[in-house]
């Protein structure tokens, strides 16, 4: 198959939504390695903005944490220093370290020098950006998300599609196997494993069928296993991945019953009976796995609990 041209991938970009395109730039910052992302709305135009963290470090080995305010801006036009402004004053007055505009259009001439202005006099927040050019080999470079929202198609350059994940999915047969070896009695493995292989056959379906992930049928409430237990009034979230993300958290967090809880925004997550061995980095054992799973925001509380933003 002809490799997608530069010029096709901006088109696509340039088509969603501006809430596909926010999901799209949400996808690919948690990609790079930031922390605790979450979406923090409304904006100040109204859209959502993402708060990210980064960790970084210089030769001496001195560590420090930037907190990132990403603006997604899908925009037809050019951006004058006037719209770059107000975004500064908005992420200066939440705290942030920087302002990272994300946008399928690029800055007018005028508004480039005055970045480059700004950012030379080392002022506060400093001032990134990913312009529209930048996005074909930023998005061939994460070929699973550009598939996942129908950038490129799943048979021609997303050639490693889902490589990642099926790294995550063999891990857990590895250890399904060990705990058979090893004489234990626990189902967390296996059963993690089931689930995670049922969302990767449903969103290869999606693929064959819609050129892009889709939500599918909601969870029934009939067949909720009895290691989960949901409480409150709820939107039934989708079955597969709301099945496949509460085993993973049950197997990592080595319990015997998961709470959910709906609070009107995000699910509130909480572990009962946690075994010795059981991990707290919950972020980093489901990174590979998030967009499959269309959780946004994977936030570990102070107490242990965890909070996720599932997508509409």
């Amino acid at each position: 198959m002809t490799p997608v041209q530069e010029s096709e991938i901006l088109e696509k970009i340039s088509n969603r939504t501006p809430t596909e395109f926010e999901n799209l730039v949400f996808d690919v910052v948690r990609s790079l390695g930031f922390q605790n992302i979450v979406w923090r709305t409304p904006g100040a135009d109204g859209g959502r903005d993402i708060e990210a963290y980064l960790n970084t470090s210089d030769p001496t080995g001195f560590k420090s944490v930037q907190k990132w305010h990403v603006e997604c801006k899908r925009y037809e036009k050019a951006i004058n220093w006037t719209t770059v402004w107000e975004k500064i004053s908005h992420a200066d007055g939440l705290g942030a370290d920087v302002l990272f505009l994300v946008t399928n259009s690029t800055p007018s001439p005028q508004c480039e020098d005055r970045i480059s202005d700004w950012n030379n006099q080392r002022r506060r927040p400093a001032i990134r950006v990913w312009r529209g050019y930048n996005f074909p080999s930023i998005l061939r470079s994460n070929r699973d998300i550009a598939v996942a929202h129908g950038i490129l198609d799943s048979d021609g350059e997303a050639n490693g599609l889902g490589a990642a994940f099926a790294s995550e999915l063999a891990k857990l047969v590895q250890s399904a196997h060990g705990a058979i070896e090893f004489g234990s009695t626990s189902k967390t493995a296996i059963e993690a494993a089931s689930a995670l292989a049922e969302l990767l056959e449903h969103r290869l379906r999606d693929l064959n069928q819609h050129g892009k992930f889709q939500k599918g049928p909601l969870l029934p409430r009939n067949s909720i296993p009895a290691w989960l237990k949901i409480s409150g009034s709820y939107a039934d979230p989708e079955d597969v991945s709301f099945r496949a993300l509460t085993a993973l958290m049950r197997h990592f967090r080595q319990c015997k019953i998961v709470h959910a809880e709906f609070n009107g925004q995000d699910w509130l997550f909480s572990f009962e009976e946690m075994r010795v061995g059981a991990t707290n980095d919950l972020q980093k054992n489901l990174k590979n796995s998030s967009h499959w799973l269309r959780c946004d925001d994977i936030v570990e509380e102070p107490d242990g609990r965890v909070r996720v933003r599932i997508r509409d």
